[in-house]
């Protein structure tokens, strides 16, 4: 039998601007992979493993930012 356990990892949003003076968001994308890495080696030795992720996307008018990531893990216990 498997036991799911799963995550939502929220990213950190970083505000810039770019050449046209408009506000840019973007994700902090070390931020979350280093999140992403110490969740996966603390339930790794707990024996879960990564079974699958998916991005999750919001935003206002016109334009979508990530929100964060949902991380599901997997363990087989008897």
């Amino acid at each position: 039998m498997k036991v799911y356990k799963s995550f939502f990892i929220e990213s950190k949003q970083q505000v810039g601007k770019n050449m046209n003076k408009y506000t840019t968001f973007y994700v902090d994308g070390v931020g979350l992979s280093n999140e992403l890495e110490a969740l996966l080696f603390t339930y790794g030795e707990k024996g879960y493993e990564l079974h699958s992720f998916q991005p999750i996307s919001g935003g206002k008018s016109s334009y979508s930012t990530s929100q964060g990531i949902i991380v599901v893990l997997q363990k087989e216990v008897e």
